[in-house]
């Protein structure tokens, strides 16, 4: 909960920083109004406050990134050193963590070639985003290299994207990888429905006031487009890059920065315009943030079952009894994707094959005796959870 606290503070900076309000002077209440909204995303609340996966913790740094590079950007900080030493170290830290941070490079790094010319300090940023990617990547890639060598390396990194990415299903052929491609996209839009929809309700609000009421006029300033390159174009080339990655519901984390953000600017031109009283708008501000708080609690229900039914507990039933019918010398199969969970609790790897035969075929090429196939049976969520095992053993 301490990274999400932080990075909403950040989101309250950007939101003063956007609205040319110094953040030490006084407590500006549209920054305030995004800090609380994105205290109470149910994507923080459950994935900074609940759960923990190693990739999340790019996100903090992620927050910080945008907000240095708006300073630099906005203000003409380019040569400070404070804030290129804070973009060097934080840039270092989000691409050493995670791929968001090599899209945010990305980012930096076009947006600054385009606006070069105009604004010779862009200089800085690009010349320190290039040293930061060489590098970082340099340094990576000889820390795995040397575990099995740089040829092994590369293997697995390819083999790493063919899991992760966006064109596993290319072999079947163009159709099969466009309706696979299909699925994994409704696959991210239903997690961003899940953690993002009381939002979603509130910016069509928002819009509804801007087309309906001839006072209120909402256009972004160049800034506002620039803190959507930072903040937007990362996240989405993730997703689209790394699709199997991006059905991960972690990864709608990253995009709690700019809905917050969002809405906090949003705030502030509607309560300008006057268009409605200040105690209306801050009523319809307090709805949203008791719509966000029901979304968590109905998408997180508490007690042993979840609103679909499932135990709370199934992958940890999964694990144990892998853990209780595997033995240690013996190879643990799976005909459906493990989940994380599963494998944490089964206290092992459990691999993924699509037949019997094929998990024989592993035994035989590495010379192992036995291994078991285990399948779950997902129809029953219940603790009456049962599974079949197969023990499959090599004779050669």
């Amino acid at each position: 909960m301490v990274m999400g606290l932080l990075a909403a503070i950040f989101v309250y900076f950007t939101v003063c920083l956007l609205s040319f309000n110094r953040a030490r002077s006084y407590l500006h209440f549209p920054s305030f109004v995004a800090y609380t909204v994105y205290l109470f995303l149910p994507a923080t609340l459950w994935f900074q406050g609940n759960v923990y996966m190693s990739d999340m913790a790019v996100h903090l740094p992620f927050v910080i990134g945008v907000y240095i590079v708006l300073k630099m950007v906005l203000r003409r900080k380019f040569y400070v050193p404070k804030y290129i030493l804070g973009y060097i170290l934080i840039l270092f830290i989000m691409m050493y963590t995670s791929w968001l941070g090599v899209f945010f490079a990305f980012g930096v790094l076009v947006y600054s070639l385009l606006h070069v010319r105009d604004i010779r300090g862009f200089r800085v940023l690009i010349w320190s985003t290039i040293i930061v990617i060489f590098f970082t990547l340099r340094l990576i890639t000889y820390q795995y290299s040397q575990i099995n060598g740089m040829e092994a390396y590369i293997h697995e990194i390819i083999n790493r994207y063919v899991l992760r990415g966006s064109v596993t299903h290319i072999h079947h052929g163009f159709l099969h990888f466009l309706f696979a491609y299909f699925i994994l996209f409704k696959d991210i839009i239903y997690n961003y429905l899940v953690n993002y929809l009381a939002i979603y309700i509130l910016i069509a609000g928002f819009a509804w006031i801007a087309i309906t009421k001839a006072k209120l006029k909402i256009v972004f300033s160049d800034n506002g487009y620039r803190f959507i390159w930072l903040s937007v174009l990362p996240v989405v080339l993730m997703h689209l890059v790394f699709m199997q990655y991006s059905e991960q519901d972690f990864t709608v984390l990253y995009a709690s920065l700019f809905f917050s953000v969002l809405i906090g600017i949003l705030y502030d031109k509607v309560k300008k315009s006057g268009v409605f009283s200040e105690k209306a708008v801050n009523g319809f501000v307090l709805l949203t943030i008791g719509l966000l708080i029901t979304q968590f609690y109905l998408t997180n229900m508490p007690g042993s079952h979840s609103l679909k039914g499932t135990d709370y507990d199934l992958e940890m039933k999964m694990g144990e009894i892998v853990k209780k019918e595997c033995p240690k010398d013996e190879v643990a199969f799976s005909d459906e994707k493990p989940s994380p969970e599963t494998v944490f609790y089964a206290e092992r790897n459990i691999l993924l094959v699509q037949s019997q035969s094929d998990a024989l075929e592993f035994l035989k090429k590495r010379k192992i005796k036995t291994g078991v196939l285990f399948h779950f049976d997902h129809t029953n969520k219940s603790a009456s959870l049962s599974s079949i095992q197969t023990i499959i053993e090599n004779k050669e």
